[in-house]
């Protein structure tokens, strides 16, 4: 009975063991590596490093800008240079006798004195050339040479009031001056009464309201000078031969 007991009270020990030993916690070595989760300082890739901030993509010091003073001193300066370009541009051209200078194919005309934003005459002189007759019966230039002037002439309504109420332009109102400066004294109709079709001739007068083309024909000593166009007894236009 006692070596029941004693055997038993050895067995005993040897379960307790076994138990105290799985229970016990077992300590593991400590790890270098750090937990997954804890947080980590980052830091900038070497691209991220090299790349400026929108703040430092500015270098120099910025312009001043122009104070209120000075910006009107140009506003004003530039309006001052374009009035006085503009004012060159509308002076017209004159000769030393004072008379318009026109190039054949330039308009010409005359202002309403009432509005002179407007003409109540227009005119064109669209060719000066040599011409021969072409009628039986004309006459050679007593001049010497005949020279046609063909005209484009537009008269407005409002010319009744104004001029003496016609505008005309034919041989007698005009005027050679020769190639060096000497003013023809003849008359320039000379022969050249019945050398061109009296349809092709423009009319002696035109009045208000109308439209007319035709040609003028001058009886020339020469072929080369400048003719004058006067009106009202006055030189106003002139054009160099071609």
């Amino acid at each position: 009975m006692k070596k029941n007991l004693a055997i038993y009270a050895v067995g005993l020990l040897a379960l307790t063991g076994c138990s105290n030993a799985a229970s016990d916690p077992v300590e593991t070595p400590e790890t270098a590596a750090t937990s997954s989760t804890a947080p980590v300082e980052s830091t900038p890739s070497s691209d991220d490093a090299a790349a400026p901030s929108a703040a430092g993509t500015e270098t120099g010091s910025a312009t001043p800008s122009p104070s209120p003073e000075e910006t009107e001193e140009a506003e004003e300066a530039e309006e001052a240079e374009e009035a006085e370009e503009a004012e060159e541009a509308e002076e017209p051209e004159t000769s030393d006798r004072g008379n318009l200078v026109k190039d054949v194919g330039e308009p010409a005309g005359i202002f309403n004195t009432n509005d002179r934003s407007t003409n109540v005459i227009d005119f064109t002189v669209t060719s000066i050339a040599p011409a021969k007759c072409t009628e039986e019966y004309a006459q050679p230039p007593i001049n010497g040479h005949y020279l046609a002037v063909q005209l484009d002439v537009e008269t407005q309504p409002e010319l009744k009031d104004e001029l003496g109420g016609s505008f005309y332009a034919d041989a007698g109102a005009w005027k050679f001056i020769q190639a060096d400066g000497t003013t023809f004294n003849g008359m320039l109709f000379g022969n050249s009464y019945g050398c061109l079709p009296e349809t092709a001739i423009l009319p002696q007068s035109i009045g208000p309201g109308e439209t007319a083309s035709g040609t003028v024909l001058l009886d020339v000593p020469a072929l080369e000078g400048t003719l004058v166009l006067s009106y009202l007894g006055e030189d106003a236009w002139e054009w160099v031969i071609p």
